[in-house]
């Protein structure tokens, strides 16, 4: 009966598991919003679809300036649609929008009311890795896919090559300034001209061009999520049990080896810090994917 029982209790745990994993019901638009606000924009850009994680990238680097202390609040939603017409229908509130965040917002077709609040329509868009949102706050009017991050290499922090700004796709328009940091790039011409997008201080998208010779060119986004944030509740549960068990049952071993001269504790220092930091990184990924709880990493 023991071993019936608790064979019935496991399969419950897992069925847990697997329906928190789910993203039924907004859960997915839930987490993303708390990565968002938590500025973990490689974390949150797991739940946006690959596609559109370019103008996530541009969100984050020109409007989110805008107003740094900014965060959304998940009004209300529901899900419509149906198959590969999905979507989820929100309404967000900002708070500590600034602004120059607020024209930015109306320039590209998502304007807030009088009360902050915002009504979106994040199409659900279905990837080899699950589902995924739609990202509606980028470059207006420019198709993620044809977005690439331009960028100088650097040495010691600064550009080692000068890439000029033209205000036109000519070596005779005016100079807008040097490429000095990661910019939006679009797709090139036949004379070898790259737009690039940027925000004003005042929440203006604007358009200039550079030359592609001298700058490199990456479509990752920078978002590469690492094995805690890509791992499935489950899998993470198993390598905590892993770490822990061995540590109850060789404890004694630690206990030798911290008597060693010298080196003995520094090395249980450091496995015991590094053990430490795992454990936590999985912990954060097990109250996320269970209750949206975002540890601070």
């Amino acid at each position: 009966m023991k071993v019936l029982f608790k064979f019935v209790l496991g399969i419950c745990l897992i069925m847990i598991f697997q329906s928190c994993q789910s993203y039924s019901d907004g859960r997915m638009l839930k987490k993303f919003i708390s990565r968002f606000n938590a500025e973990e924009y490689s974390c949150a850009a797991a739940y946006v679809y690959p596609g559109d994680r370019m103008n996530l990238a541009f969100f984050a680097k020109e409007a989110k300036t805008l107003a740094p202390s900014a965060i959304i609040k998940l009004q209300d939603y529901k899900t419509e649609g149906k198959g590969d017409e999905r979507y989820i229908a929100a309404t967000l509130k900002w708070l500590n929008v600034t602004p120059a965040l607020k024209l930015y917002f109306n320039s590209i077709g998502t304007p807030l009311d009088d009360k902050d609040c915002q009504k979106v329509k994040l199409n659900i868009r279905e990837t080899n890795d699950g589902e995924t949102l739609s990202f509606i706050w980028g470059v207006p009017g420019v198709l993620s896919d044809n977005l690439w991050i331009a960028s100088v290499e650097e040495e010691d922090g600064k550009p080692i090559k000068d890439v000029d700004i033209y205000s036109q796709p000519s070596l005779n328009s005016k100079k807008l300034g040097k490429v000095d940091h990661d910019l939006i790039a679009g797709q090139v011409d036949d004379e070898g001209w790259r737009p690039v997008y940027q925000v004003t201080k005042d929440g203006e998208v604007t358009k200039s061009y550079i030359q592609t010779d001298d700058v490199e060119l990456d479509r990752t986004a920078y978002f590469t999520l690492g094995i805690f944030d890509s791992m499935s509740v489950i899998v993470a549960l198993i390598i905590i049990i892993v770490i822990i068990v061995p540590l109850f049952m060789f404890h004694s071993v630690f206990e030798s080896l911290f008597t060693l001269p010298t080196v003995g504790p520094i090395v249980c220092i450091v496995l015991i810090l590094g053990l430490i930091c795992i454990v936590y990184q999985l912990l954060e990924k097990i109250l996320f994917e269970l209750f949206i709880i975002n540890l601070p990493y």
